[in-house]
């Protein structure tokens, strides 16, 4: 089998969630700045323009596209789109550059989570990133507490040199203190059950 063919075999159940139009202007978004409908439907090459138009509409409402900007022209104003985090995640469980996606994402999105759980999943072991992707796919929010709920009840599955690693990157990010919070509660439930043996 070709490298090739089991990536998209791995990733086949992200390729379904969105049509092709859509995720191919996802996949597009994820490789530029943001553009305005019309410069995607020439970087894509699409000949009906109004097909494009609908696919960006759909993208808006599913939250995986935002408007980040606009664009004068003539006395017009044009939106601008790039992804949002959901976006994003898609984006990343489908092959889209990693260090292409952040660089773009750090000056788009003004938010500092986006910042975070991309330092964080761009550490991660990849079975820790393919997990964080999704659930951020999943509830198209990056929030902390469930974030850190979701990294610690996955931890355990990793192997050591995997977990320690994540565990080093855990405490020297931003959100620390909530990981803390969070290894509080993990420690005390490893306490109980050894006090139960």
């Amino acid at each position: 089998m070709t490298g090739e063919y089991v990536m998209l075999k791995k990733n086949r159940k992200y390729v379904d969630l969105l049509p092709p139009l859509q995720k191919e202007i996802v996949l597009s978004l994820a490789k530029n700045e943001p553009m305005t409908m019309s410069e995607t439907n020439r970087k894509i090459n699409r000949r009906y323009p109004t097909s494009t138009y609908r696919a960006f509409h759909e993208l808006e409402e599913k939250g995986m596209i935002i408007d980040v900007e606009k664009k004068e022209y003539r006395g017009q104003k044009f939106s601008k789109y790039w992804l949002s985090e959901r976006g994003v995640a898609f984006a990343l469980l489908n092959g889209a550059n990693p260090n292409t996606l952040e660089r773009i994402a750090l000056n788009v999105i003004e938010r500092e989570e986006i910042e975070t759980y991309l330092e964080i999943r761009g550490l991660s072991p990849p079975k820790m990133s393919t997990i964080i992707d999704k659930a951020i796919l999943f509830r198209g929010i990056i929030d902390p507490d469930e974030l850190s709920k979701l990294i610690f009840s996955e931890m355990a599955s990793l192997k050591k040199a995997d977990f320690d690693k994540l565990f080093k990157i855990i405490q020297n990010s931003k959100w620390k203190p909530v990981f803390d919070n969070q290894l509080k509660r993990y420690k005390k439930v490893i306490n109980n059950l050894e006090k139960k043996e």
